[in-house]
């Protein structure tokens, strides 16, 4: 593909196309790539709306002239290099105002992204408390639901033991009650 555009470059400077002004330099002026071709800009020798006319090189007061050559220029746009110095002034403090609002948006925007990194790290430090204080709790709650566990076995067992010495305290009573009895009895029968 380069290749291809490299031939069609250099076909283009060959046959350049009928009326344009490089196809009327090669007819009426040999040598002019010496001078004039290392002047002129090479767009312009494409154009065949340019009228090339040559002249008395004796003719230099005309401003249209250059190396005999007179050119109509009215459809030639002015490129940006020869604009007016007050064109340029103009041009100048319009991209330096145009360059100054995008160092304020940028400033702004800056700022707004310190703010927002401000508010994300505020964020996470809350978020990390958060995790913090849940853990914590987490903790906590464990072990109050071991320590609520280890007492209600301590009362369970206090329980059972409290309930085993009152059956054999009960146990003890009944013997004494029925040996009283049965001492009451033989009392009575006898």
């Amino acid at each position: 593909q380069q290749q291809q555009q490299q031939v069609n470059k250099v076909e283009a400077l060959l046959y350049p196309g009928h009326n344009s002004l490089l196809e009327t330099l090669r007819k009426e002026q040999p040598g002019w790539e010496q001078k004039l071709g290392k002047v002129i800009h090479p767009e312009l020798l494409k154009r065949n709306d340019l009228k090339p006319q040559f002249t008395n090189t004796n003719n230099s007061g005309d401003s249209d002239t250059i190396f005999g050559l007179q050119l109509d220029l009215s459809t030639v746009s002015l490129p940006e290099y020869a604009q007016s110095e007050n064109t340029l002034n103009q041009q100048l403090k319009a991209a330096q105002q145009a360059l100054e609002e995008q160092l304020e948006l940028q400033n702004e925007a800056e700022l707004e992204l310190a703010k927002a990194s401000e508010g994300v790290r505020n964020a996470e430090l809350q978020q990390a408390k958060c995790e913090s204080d849940s853990r914590t709790a987490e903790a906590k709650r464990k072990r109050l639901q071991q320590d609520k566990e280890q007492v209600q076995q301590e009362y369970s067992q206090a329980l059972s033991e409290r309930k085993q010495h009152n059956k054999t305290l009960l146990k003890q009573n009944e013997t004494q009650q029925n040996k009283e009895q049965a001492q009451h009895q033989e009392i009575v029968q006898a």
